[in-house]
């Protein structure tokens, strides 16, 4: 296990003395260690408190989160839904503190689950297995259907059976960067229509209306480039007939399998992953029924 302790300003060597110092440095308590996959770590030393993280915490998870795309806390307890939200609200708005999560998150029921989906009496949402287990998940990201991009997912184990379905990630930064240049040029300014296959649709269930988003899309903080969207989620590209659009959606799924960094998490007690909702797609297998598996999804960061 790797651990980042960097001297504080007061302990810099006398190499790094003067006016232009290397690096900025301080001391930390996080720790990491890199998962077996092509990306992800295990950080260790996560604190919850009743405010925000201090800034230093916020930068250190920001840079860690920029390079290894997919963070597991581990070892720590579980927050309460007030301290994690506190916490998150470091990273930036909460997704139901914006004007579009409030339109269109605002949509889980007390009485029963939608989607697998119910809202915890606690605050937060579960994410249970049912009586018929639970339909497979394809690759996508977070809420691609809604306007606003949702930066940060944060999915926490509650109680993960035997037999119970691991969740898979995907780079999608390195499938947009070993794009061929003809493909990135047809793609560069093109937008693709988004929806949620599992719901009715508009004609069964109104809304504002449907979500777009590049196909070629740009973190909106770092401004890196990530294929944004998914066969199951992307369901055209405007401005392309039908038939070019469903070849080139098709052409980019495979070129995803092929070549996107692929890692699997069976889910360790208390595990918490966080990732890069833009550049990171995730998706489940079907969940045969009988086996327990309960997870609480966090509220997540919206752009802003």
């Amino acid at each position: 296990m790797s651990q980042t302790k960097i001297a504080p300003r007061s302990a810099v060597p006398d190499s790094f003395s003067g006016s232009n110092p290397t690096q900025t440095c301080r001391e930390t308590l996080l720790t990491y260690e890199p998962l077996d996959a092509p990306f992800g770590v295990v950080v260790r030393g996560i604190e919850w408190r009743d405010g925000p993280p201090d800034p230093e915490v916020v930068a250190e998870l920001t840079r860690a989160m920029r390079r290894h795309l997919v963070l597991v806390f581990r070892g720590q307890p579980s927050p309460s839904h007030d301290r994690a939200n506190a916490f998150w609200s470091g990273f930036g708005p909460l997704v139901m503190d914006t004007p579009d999560g409030q339109f269109h998150y605002n949509r889980f029921s007390t009485e029963k689950a939608v989607n697998n989906v119910l809202r915890n009496k606690d605050g937060g949402n579960l994410v249970v297995a049912g009586d018929e287990g639970m339909v497979e998940l394809g690759w996508h990201n977070d809420q691609s259907h809604k306007p606003q991009f949702k930066k940060i997912s944060v999915l926490e184990n509650v109680r993960f059976g035997a037999g119970a379905v691991p969740t898979a990630f995907r780079d999608m930064y390195t499938v947009c960067e070993l794009l061929p240049a003809e493909i990135k040029a047809r793609l560069g300014g093109k937008q693709g229509i988004f929806f949620d296959p599992r719901l009715p649709g508009p004609d069964k269930l109104p809304r504002l209306c449907d979500a777009m988003h590049p196909v070629l899309a740009a973190h909106p903080d770092s401004g890196r480039r990530a294929v944004f969207g998914s066969d199951w989620t992307m369901f055209r590209i405007a401005g392309m007939s039908e038939a070019d659009s469903k070849s080139t959606i098709a052409w980019l799924r495979d070129f995803a399998l092929e070549n996107a960094p692929y890692y699997e998490h069976f889910w360790q007690e208390g595990d918490i992953c966080v990732w890069d909702n833009f550049g990171v797609q995730h998706r489940r297998n079907h969940q045969e029924p009988g086996v327990e598996r309960i997870m609480r999804l966090h509220e997540g960061v919206a752009e802003g």
